[in-house]
């Protein structure tokens, strides 16, 4: 933007909460055609998703197409989209959003309204309204894989593990061995503090052939809090690692491993490793005590 006759640079479309909080301060002021540009230049840079869950992505391009016509209230959704994926900006975002909830006229733009609040809600660590908009959204789209995950995790964060149970089984009614309903089974039950059943249900998954390198590395870690870590946890570390070409997170999980089961020398050597990966000079506390 231009201020006091030089150009600066205002914000970036990685996080652009400034440029949200400018946008609004432009309408304001009545200077919507400011406001356009702003927009329009972040709708160049984010795009409506593709691909089979409706709901993915962020919620920004669902309010605004470049080059449109648009009122000051619809401009200021857009903005508010822009404001709730960030912490700083989250609380008035949500604010604009719960206002105009109240007076949509039609299904979209409830929906829109509703997955840009459940950014907002997430950001806020706000679990039960976080769950409200799931509930809502699963109602007419069962099948989307940001709502499952979503409803999942504020579950679990609300301590209601047989309900987050409850939903992944009847996922895996309507999609036979969804490996997000899978995945979700063995998280609720690592948030639950069961680390048998976890490492259990996350060596499923391994077990399936369908495992990525995170699986293989969920399932290593696991069982690092269990009775007894087999030569096939070791292997799973070991295969998640190589998958990732050598990932700081999955050197880590192995080198855990290899110090549980007394090879200190190698678990030494990987985890200087993966400190030299991630630029650090001394271990952090992740590294002190693994």
């Amino acid at each position: 933007v231009r201020e006091k006759g030089e150009y600066k640079i205002l914000d970036t479309a990685q996080d652009p909460n400034a440029l949200g909080l400018e946008i609004l301060d432009r309408i304001a002021a009545n200077n919507l055609d400011g406001a356009r540009v702003l927009l329009d230049w972040l709708r160049d840079e984010q795009h409506l998703e593709g691909g089979d869950d409706p709901f993915a992505g962020k919620a920004f391009p669902r309010f605004w197409t470049k080059g449109q016509e648009a009122s000051a209230d619809q401009m200021k959704l857009a903005a508010a989209a822009i404001l709730v994926e960030t912490k700083p900006t989250a609380a008035q975002g949500v604010a604009i959003l719960e206002a105009a909830r109240a007076a949509v006229k039609s299904d979209t733009e409830r929906t829109n309204i509703d997955l840009a609040l459940l950014s907002g809600y997430a950001v806020q660590e706000n679990m039960e309204k976080m769950l409200s908009i799931c509930q809502e959204l699963a109602k007419s789209h069962p099948e989307s894989k940001r709502i499952f995950m979503s409803e999942e995790f504020a579950l679990a964060a609300l301590g209601k593990y047989s309900e987050a149970d409850a939903i992944a089984a009847e996922r895996l009614k309507r999609i036979p061995e969804d490996m997000d309903a899978l995945r979700a089974e063995s998280t609720t039950a690592m948030y639950h503090g069961d680390y048998a059943a976890a490492h259990s249900l996350a060596a499923k998954i391994v077990e399936s052939g369908n495992a990525t390198a995170s699986d293989m590395n969920q399932a290593a870690w696991y069982a690092l809090f269990t009775s007894h870590i087999s030569d096939t946890d070791v292997e799973d570390a070991l295969h998640g690692a190589q998958m990732s070409q050598n990932n700081p997170h999955s050197l880590h999980t192995l080198a855990c491993l290899y110090a549980a089961t007394g090879k200190t020398k190698e678990a030494h050597e990987l985890l200087i490793q993966a400190m030299d990966r991630v630029n650090l000079t001394h271990p952090d506390p992740d590294y002190w005590f693994a």
